[in-house]
């Protein structure tokens, strides 16, 4: 029905957990709520496409929740592809899917490169009993400079460091690729829809296919956004220009925006 990631890279790496869960903890699985809203709105025959005006009623813009706001920013304006904002997509053109067995056993290595320094610069604790990260480093990358503060806390280089983070990264996606794909496949079962076309990587494309195809949007939808303070209101206007969010008014509490959804 829909592209399969290969089985044992699409699972959690399980061993990671007994090295550190606290780095699952942290972790909101932003795109799991995301799709499951994009499934329910399918599901009860609403479109994305006509969302004309969205009102956002005294909600802090703070950093946890900036993921929200970038989706439905991106996903509301004129010519989206909404493959894009999948995590399916992404794993599909990082080329995570086709890696080999050396390069998945430096993915793995990595990852427990970045889990044990969490462990240390993040909790404070104590080494575990694997192999140690000076060790890993000079197997991964040939290097022997390892750097050690005054306490004898262990410090890799920035360049260890950016390739253990972007590993996580690519296999936080790689995670969530296969979480959206389960939604997909739900979504096909429930719509009793049998295949899709090879370009469908995200629900909100899934459910554009089901229902026929919609009109595509020419023109952002305007966002109006409540505000309590000045900060309050400097911070929106932050993030609003970092989501690449154009058209949008802010209103001085929840009544003044409501009132504007009334006219």
């Amino acid at each position: 029905m829909i592209r399969t990631l290969a089985g044992s890279k699409s699972k959690r790496l399980k061993g990671l957990y007994l090295i550190e869960d606290a780095l699952y903890k942290t972790d909101k699985h932003v795109q799991d709520n995301i799709d499951d809203l994009c499934e329910f709105m399918a599901l009860s025959g609403v479109h994305i496409e006509d969302f004309t005006d969205i009102y956002v009623l005294g909600h802090s813009f703070g950093d946890p929740d900036y993921e929200y706001f970038e989706f439905w920013v991106k996903a509301t304006q004129a010519g989206c592809n909404f493959n894009e904002l999948s995590a399916l997509w992404k794993a599909n053109n990082l080329g995570i899917e086709n890696m080999t067995e050396e390069g998945l056993l430096e993915f793995i290595q990595l990852n427990i490169t970045y889990a044990t320094q969490h462990r240390k610069r993040t909790l404070g604790k104590d080494n575990l009993s694997y192999p140690k990260e000076e060790r890993l480093e000079i197997y991964m990358f040939g290097r022997n400079d390892i750097l050690t503060d005054g306490d004898g806390v262990v410090h890799s280089l920035n360049a260890v460091q950016q390739k253990a983070e972007e590993a996580v990264h690519k296999r936080f996606i790689l995670e969530q690729a296969a979480r959206t794909k389960e939604v997909i496949e739900e979504l096909c079962a429930m719509k009793h829809v049998d295949e899709l076309p090879p370009d469908c990587w995200s629900v909100l494309k899934a459910a554009d296919y089901i229902d026929g195809g919609h009109d595509p949007r020419i023109e952002e939808a305007m966002w109006h956004i409540s505000y309590f303070s000045d900060e309050d209101k400097q911070r929106i206007e932050d993030v609003t220009k970092r989501a690449g969010c154009k058209k949008y008014e802010l209103h001085q509490g929840i009544d003044d925006c409501i009132s504007a959804f009334r006219k």
